[in-house]
């Protein structure tokens, strides 16, 4: 046997929706209890269960690493499986956060293992030693804000909104990244009275500003980021971050040490195996704005957006620099045939219609909502059938 059903781990956050989830795994829709992510992989957290072995896929990995990951990625991810595979679906917005780089991740672990914060604790920033670069690909509609504009842009409309009394000195942000940082620090770390009279001058000068194809979008999330977290600072974010608004299909990477929040919309989210996230704001958990400082990347500019590759055999893929993951949606037309060859552990989710697994002189079936983990000892097998599916895999280089 090489290829395993799962049963996966859904998180029930304060920000999910109530049905997108719910709708693709078949589940009643609860409006007390919003479904935010499911789960796919073997994080500690909250680990995949192999169906047939009872076990999770953790300890089922731990069995035999090198016939479960393949020798080489054994080696190359310290007996891990390397990628972890989410559906999110919000429909409020997530905090303002970032991930650490490696080496962040390494000594944040070990430094709040020494300081005796359990894992659990609710003030715990680093749960494990991974650093967490990611991809999010749109299966709705879907809003983020992603990485901080370019400078000039921001003071131009700190400018338009009339803030030049209220916020920090912000005159010379686009002249020098050391001004920028120095402007982001006192705004983040102000107090929360003032902070909270910043925000009600910034809400009353946009009601004076004329709206254009140019702030429009901003202004609207100025007003909703303000009625679900009030007086937050995160309510500037807008005028700091990239605005980016995703079509289905359309996906966004985002590398350690970039500010985001996603907003609102579904869709499928892979990134290294780790939980590692520094909160600065839009939360009701914790947040350690001076740890978020010192892992953020200061450089404005744009956000490219991610249109997948295609390849011979109509794989989507979705390119990043990570060498941890790589995501691949697989449409199957009515009892269309695919055939794929295995280098190393995979997930498959199916999120859309049901086809046959044959693997090993064996078959199974997949239908919307279920998934599979198929390990580096399975070196080929087949779908067929009428399904989407997405493909969590390692890139080609990394096997």
């Amino acid at each position: 046997m090489s290829v395993y059903k799962l049963q996966n781990v859904i998180q029930n956050y304060a920000w999910g929706s109530e049905d997108f989830i719910s709708n693709l795994l078949g589940l009643p829709i609860d409006k007390e209890l919003p479904k935010a992510e499911l789960w796919m992989g073997a994080h500690p957290k909250a680990p995949s269960q192999i169906i047939s072995e009872s076990c999770s896929l953790i300890d089922f990995i731990k069995r035999n690493p090198k016939e479960i990951l393949g020798a080489i990625n054994c080696q190359n991810f310290n007996q891990k499986l390397p990628f972890l595979l989410k559906v999110l679906s919000a429909y409020k917005p997530l905090s303002i956060q970032a991930h650490p780089n490696l080496e962040q991740a390494k000594k944040g672990f070990l430094k709040e293992n020494k300081m005796g914060i359990a894992l659990s604790a609710p003030n715990r920033n680093y749960k494990d030693d991974n650093h967490k670069p990611e991809l999010i690909c749109a299966l709705t509609p879907f809003t983020a804000m992603c990485g901080f504009r370019f400078p000039s842009k921001i003071k131009k409309m700190l400018n338009e909104f009339n803030l030049h009394s209220v916020l920090p000195a912000y005159n010379d942000i686009d002249k020098e990244e050391a001004h920028f940082k120095q402007f982001f620090y006192e705004l983040m770390n102000a107090d929360k009275d003032i902070t909270k009279k910043r925000v009600n001058i910034l809400l009353e000068n946009i009601e004076k500003v004329p709206t254009n194809s140019q702030n429009k979008l901003i202004i609207q999330w100025i007003q909703k980021l303000n009625k679900y977290y009030p007086g937050d600072v995160g309510v500037f974010s807008p005028i700091l971050l990239n605005l980016i608004e995703l079509l289905p299909g359309q996906a966004i990477y985002l590398d350690a040490g970039v500010l985001h929040a996603y907003l609102l919309g579904s869709g499928i989210e892979i990134m290294a195996n780790s939980d590692n996230v520094l909160r600065g704001g839009l939360t009701p958990k914790h947040i350690d704005v001076p740890e978020l400082l010192q892992i953020l990347t200061f450089q404005g500019g744009k956000i490219d957006i991610i249109d997948p590759v295609i390849n011979t055999k109509k794989e989507k893929i979705y390119k990043t620099p990570a060498d941890e993951f790589e995501l691949v949606f697989i449409e199957l037309a009515e009892e269309q045939h695919y055939r794929a060859v295995s280098t190393g552990p995979e997930i498959l989710l199916c999120t859309a219609g049901k086809c046959q697994v044959s693997f090993d002189s064996s078959t199974m079936e997949i239908s919307k909502g279920e998934s599979i983990f198929i390990s580096a000892k399975c070196t080929e097998y087949s779908l067929m059938g009428h399904a989407n599916l997405y493909k969590a895999k390692l890139p080609e280089n990394c096997n």
